[in-house]
């Protein structure tokens, strides 16, 4: 296992600037390094801006602009901070911080405005008037957070595109969608395409991402009549999946079609065949093989994989703490190969990881969930609850090999607990579990096993780059543990 041991080693000195804890960046801008401000700034200004508007009186909104009273809070903040006037501790997070700064500068706008109103006679406004805030000492809570980050797209959607989203957050089909509000799956289809037109990086101001041209995949083409489609098998944000048989030797495969709502989006096509590329070139037996791709006559882009004649893990009943470890270590092997080949799989959870009747494992449902990293909401591409922070917006750190450590984090959560790491009532309940800024708590994990609970702190930590357990030390772990729980 040596030379993934190295390949470990190196990615530790090439962390991205996005993926430091809040603690380093403030310390290396008061060194003079002007990048961690504006990375600092990245990752807060749009939480503020919702939570400065969900808060404002509707008197005030078309007079005090939200993004005017974020830009002078962080501009106050930075200066205290560059004097040594405030510290980011381990007690008080910087979100914290810079709430408080927010709901002071929107209480001085406000104060402003209503002089202005009466001629120049300025009145103090107390904290305590500025709703929905009772109290100066009251800090917003992770639910708020979580709702401050869902009141963006209120303001982006009307409700009938709303539910659609959160429908789509909760991991509902689009049949499912569709059964909840009494439309039709066509219905549903169109106003997704409207979403992604609402949300798109001019509306949203994000900068699209890059990719490089790519060219046909190397597998072979496989044409849409080489194959007869049977029973759909599974369905997702972004694709379905069939059973099919293959007319040139009748073996039963799965075909995997790119959803007709994606078919336009340039993007998605290339992250699509560029993720497809590498995922051909793993040679493991823990991954999927992929036999082939094609397009349909419509246009929508389709590729072949072997069939696993197995369940997934989620399927499974009556699993014991040493039939998990065996599953969960070849779980590591099989993602040492996907990460050699550098790809981050993004999605791993007990529905995507197949298990035969001999207990052999099979990571599948690769080249989606990559593509949807690269779109502005990246969660649509994960699992909600399992997700970790960097999935659900960029500026909590970049998509990498530790997003996927953080899966198997939530692979072992699950096992033990019957639920994923991040789990709530309903979407925003979730959403401010992932965004909380509170680790994990080892002391409700007590009667864990030691090995177990070492694991969980390891990889369930917030900021990327705090995962610092790597899978070959997860591997030599599990191979010392007696399996007892």
């Amino acid at each position: 296992m040596e030379p993934d041991s190295i390949h470990e080693k190196e990615s530790e000195f090439v962390e991205s600037i996005n993926d430091r804890p809040d603690g380093w960046l403030l310390r290396e801008w008061k060194y003079g390094d002007e990048r961690a401000a504006e990375v600092l700034f990245d990752r807060y200004a749009m939480r503020l801006v919702a939570l400065v508007a969900s808060r404002l009186n509707r008197r005030y909104r078309s007079e005090i602009d939200p993004s005017e009273v974020v830009q002078s809070a962080m501009g106050s903040f930075f200066d205290a901070a560059k004097h040594s006037r405030i510290q980011v501790s381990g007690c008080v997070s910087l979100w914290r911080l810079l709430a408080s700064f927010a709901r002071r500068k929107m209480a001085r706008s406000i104060e402003k405005v209503s002089a202005a109103k009466r001629g120049g006679g300025q009145t103090r406004v107390s904290l305590d008037d500025v709703p929905p805030q009772p109290s100066t000492d009251r800090i917003p809570t992770a639910e708020e957070e979580a709702n401050a980050f869902l009141a963006i797209l209120r303001s982006e959607l009307p409700q009938e595109l709303l539910v659609v989203v959160e429908g789509v957050l909760a991991d509902q089909t689009q049949r499912e969608i569709a059964d909840a509000y009494g439309i039709d799956e066509r219905t549903v289809r169109r106003r997704l395409s409207r979403i992604r037109e609402r949300l798109s990086h001019e509306h949203m101001g994000v900068v699209p991402t890059q990719h490089t041209a790519t060219g046909p995949p190397k597998l072979p083409r496989v044409g849409y009549h080489e194959f007869v489609l049977g029973k759909l098998i599974g369905s997702g944000g972004f694709g379905k999946v069939y059973r099919a048989r293959l007319q040139s030797d009748d073996r039963t495969v799965a075909v995997k079609f790119l959803r007709k709502a994606f078919w336009q989006n340039e993007d998605a096509r290339q992250t699509f065949l560029r993720e497809i590329n590498l995922a051909s070139q793993i040679d493991h037996p823990g991954v999927i093989r992929y036999l082939g791709y094609g397009e349909s006559p419509p246009g929508g882009p389709y590729i072949i994989s072997e069939w696993i004649d197995g369940k997934s893990l989620q399927q499974v009943d009556g699993v014991n703490t040493s039939r998990f470890i065996g599953w969960l270590k070849q779980i590591c092997a099989a993602l040492q190969a996907v990460h050699r080949a550098e790809l981050v799989h993004g999605d791993l959870t007990p529905s995507n990881i197949l298990c035969d009747a001999e207990d052999r494992i099979t990571i599948t449902d690769f080249g989606f969930s990559q593509a949807s990293t690269k779109s502005v909401l990246p969660i649509l591409g994960g699992t909600l609850g399992f997700a970790a922070p960097e999935q659900i917006a960029p500026a909590f750190g970049s998509i990498s090999t530790k997003t996927d450590i953080y899966a198997i984090g939530g692979l072992l959560h699950w096992f033990l607990f019957g639920r994923p790491p991040n789990a709530g009532h309903g979407i925003e309940g979730v959403l401010s579990q992932t965004l909380s800024d509170q680790e994990f708590d080892a002391s409700a994990i007590q009667r864990v096993s030691p090995v177990f609970r070492d694991i969980l702190i390891a990889t369930l930590r917030k900021s990327p780059v705090n995962r610092s357990m790597g899978l070959t030390e997860i591997l030599r772990m599990l191979d010392d543990t007696d399996g007892s729980s």
